[in-house]
């Protein structure tokens, strides 16, 4: 077990892909009103776009392209990419950044599409959003189960030309982006840097498709 060894982060990914963005409360947002308002782009992320994936008769393979052309549209993977390899980004070659993150979006793609089966009928409420940095915002939301259990998930997004971004989802406390960086760096240490990260992901994806 070489990437994602972080036994919180599968526990953030787990709580996140079942309970929120399989059955969330709708929003009436515009095209427009979800570019520019946060609230709105959250509310149109967790209900449009992934409500239309998961209740179509599609295969689960053309659900999975239909995620990924809704991960494209909405997640920054250039500045993910980026923050989660840290100072290593600079030394590395443009080749080897550009393998990083399309094996990058692979390996979250194949593993969040993955959950979509094990829905169990909870919801998800947009509660609020708050300045984060000069171009930013921090949506919190929050995630009602059966058992009236409540999840605390924040979304960090940033102002792009075309729109928001999200740049992590932080769960219950958990922070994605930090747990992804956390789990490659120490691959990257082990394993001789990026090249050696682009290796070991490359078999974890070749396992996970199997």
């Amino acid at each position: 077990m070489i990437l994602i060894r972080s036994t919180l982060l599968n526990i953030a990914i787990k709580l996140f892909f079942i309970n929120v963005l399989i059955n969330p409360i709708y929003s009436n947002a515009t095209e427009k009103s979800w570019q520019s308002d946060p609230e709105e782009f959250i509310n149109f992320f967790t209900s449009k776009g992934i409500t239309e994936i998961l209740t179509s008769d599609d295969t689960e393979d053309i659900k999975a392209k239909e995620f990924r052309i809704l991960f494209q549209k909405t997640f920054d993977i250039n500045s993910i990419s980026k923050f989660v390899i840290g100072r290593n980004w600079k030394n590395t070659s443009l080749s080897d950044q550009e393998t990083f993150k399309r094996l990058f979006e692979d390996i979250i793609v194949v593993t969040w599409s993955r959950r979509f089966k094990d829905y169990d009928g909870q919801s998800i409420k947009v509660n609020t959003s708050s300045k984060d940095g000069d171009n930013g915002f921090l949506v919190n939301s929050f995630i009602l189960d059966k058992k009236n259990g409540k999840f605390n998930v924040d979304w960090r997004l940033r102002k792009r030309q075309d729109g928001f971004k999200i740049v992590d989802i932080i769960v219950e406390g958990i922070s994605m982006a930090i747990t992804y960086r956390q789990d490659y760096n120490s691959v990257m240490r082990r394993k001789g840097g990026i090249k050696g990260l682009n290796k070991a992901i490359e078999k974890q994806l070749a396992k996970r498709k199997n």
